[in-house]
């Protein structure tokens, strides 16, 4: 039931990724200010956004690796998600 969940939930959505947080935080929540606090360099908690500082990658290897006893196709596009999104990130910064 939860691979079919987070399968239905954000496939689509995030590209197979499953967000460090849901409902995403947005610029008028309560807990904006919080989140705008807790960064090294410059903020990059945008919104439907990923970055390479945050949990997202440990979160998503771990459901990954969780889900890949159960179904290994699910799992391998939960893998080439965080590979794309790591190569996009990387791209970037050059």
């Amino acid at each position: 039931m939860v691979i079919e969940y987070v399968k239905k939930r954000f496939s689509k959505r995030t590209q197979n990724l499953i967000p460090a947080f849901w409902l995403p935080v947005k610029p008028r929540d309560a807990d904006r200010k919080k989140l705008r606090n807790n960064y090294a360099v410059r903020f990059r908690n945008k919104p439907f956004k990923y970055h390479n500082g945050g949990l997202w990658p440990f979160i998503n290897g771990f459901d990954a690796s969780t889900i890949a006893p159960i179904d290994r196709k699910t799992a391998r596009e939960c893998l080439d998600a965080i590979n794309c999104a790591n190569y996009k990130s990387k791209a970037k910064a050059r």
